[in-house]
């Protein structure tokens, strides 16, 4: 790096370049405070005398300089997504994102974080849609596109269906039961026979009672 190892020691004649600075009465003194590796500007963050090039915060033997998790022992470097950020720091360590983004601070990269509005380290996503729970518009029901074309927060595929969505609000059409009465005057029955069952008589019954009220009332 252009920067001699040692340097003699004032009024001491030496070799530089063979002298070693730890021999007993040396006649030089170190002088590069990274002997190892290039390090022309000799930056020394905190002042310790050792150049920020050969500092090895976790034992790796892997200086911060070139280690691509300077906080946790990864001697092989490994980075499977080729992000440069090594996959034993890595917050989306099959998807690549440099930027390690991770807006909902659950530990999870927003590259592959299933709601990264939302904090869900766990991640739990009941339909298998892509979309976490905690997110997803129709958790019953797979709906990748998240359709909501009354954009009333429940997904278009739970509304048919009459489930709800990540806030549990039910959907705006109704499940009835088969068999089930609706109504008063206009009372209906959905399912159930229609030939003559006791259910469908009662209707009926229901029906004359009503025309009899109203022709009485006339």
């Amino acid at each position: 790096d252009g920067v001699d190892d040692v340097i003699c020691a004032v009024g001491q004649g030496c070799d530089v370049n063979t002298c070693d600075p730890k021999a007993p009465n040396a006649t030089c003194l170190p002088k590069d405070n990274c002997p190892l590796i290039a390090n022309p500007d000799q930056k020394d963050t905190n002042g310790d005398g050792v150049g920020d090039a050969c500092v090895d915060s976790d034992g790796d033997k892997v200086s911060d300089a070139k280690d691509n998790c300077p906080s946790i022992a990864n001697p092989d470097q490994a980075d499977e997504d080729g992000d440069g950020k090594g996959d034993a720091c890595d917050n989306c360590a099959k998807v690549a994102n440099a930027d390690q983004s991770d807006m909902d601070a659950d530990g999870l990269g927003d590259a592959c974080d299933n709601c990264p509005s939302k904090d869900n380290a766990k991640q739990e996503d009941k339909d298998s849609d892509g979309k976490g729970d905690v997110c997803d518009n129709c958790v019953d029901v797979s709906n990748k596109d998240q359709a909501d074309g009354d954009a009333n927060g429940v997904g278009d595929a739970c509304e048919a269906m009459g489930t709800g969505g990540a806030g549990g609000a039910g959907g705006s059409v109704a499940v009835v039961p088969p068999g089930t009465l609706q109504g008063g005057c206009g009372c209906r029955i959905d399912g159930g026979d229609r030939d003559g069952s006791p259910a469908l008589l009662l209707l009926a019954a229901l029906g004359l009672a009503t025309v009899a009220r109203r022709r009485r009332a006339a």
